[in-house]
């Protein structure tokens, strides 16, 4: 039957989503497996709070594979905290759906997935100052997105004083590069992160600040 249709979560869910889902439930009449499936999706809390485009395409997804319910569910759980996270909703559309796309790539991987997260969600990622070098954050993870100590030692960096207020926009750029670049080596990227975080760095002209991480590029 179409009981579910009252359900409080499927009610929350976009229109052209509930079509989507009821012509998936009408195609399936005859596969309780396939019903079964949609139906906890539909009623799923997290699918609603998901923007539109998104919801239907993991209804197209589960619709192509009822047996990824779990793996979509934990999915779409991590899509959801995503876009109700107070930082996140803070960013610049232009991040906000470079992020989407990236964490959609993730989609069954949950290590990279939940680590993206992390980063889409610090507080100190949206002070980055604009699109251009959140970009360059999101790839510098993107090179070596499984590591748990890669993003460690991002995080690190974006969060201290010295990076955050004493170098200049172009200077971020390039130290994310640097990161993007070694991402493999953690030690690099920690011996970077370290630097770029120390009040004595901060503290230098921004001449002396590129000549040092030009001595250090050669290191």
């Amino acid at each position: 039957g179409s009981i579910f249709l009252n359900d409080a979560s499927f009610k929350n869910i976009d229109p052209a989503t509930k079509t989507l889902v009821r012509d998936q439930m009408n195609a399936n009449a005859k596969n309780q497996v396939g019903r079964e499936s949609m139906l906890q999706l539909a009623t799923d809390p997290n699918l609603a709070r998901l923007p539109p485009d998104v919801q239907q395409s993991y209804v197209k997804k589960l619709a192509a594979n009822p047996a990824d319910l779990q793996q979509i569910r934990d999915d779409i759980k991590s899509r959801a905290t995503l876009e109700k996270d107070p930082n996140f909703q803070k960013l610049d559309s232009v991040t906000q759906k470079s992020v989407r796309e990236r964490m959609e790539k993730y989609d069954g991987r949950p290590v990279e997935r939940d680590l993206l997260l992390k980063l889409a969600t610090d507080p100190n990622f949206e002070k980055l100052g604009g699109a251009a070098n959140r970009d360059r954050a999101l790839k510098a993870l993107g090179s070596n997105p499984a590591s748990a100590g890669h993003l460690a030692n991002l995080q690190k960096m974006i969060g201290s004083n010295s990076f955050q207020t004493k170098i200049d926009a172009p200077l971020k750029g390039q130290i994310f590069d640097l990161a993007a670049a070694h991402a493999g080596d953690n030690r690099y990227v920690g011996d970077l992160s370290k630097l770029v975080s120390d009040p004595r760095f901060g503290a230098l002209s921004m001449d002396e600040q590129r000549k040092t991480i030009d001595v250090f590029k050669n290191t």
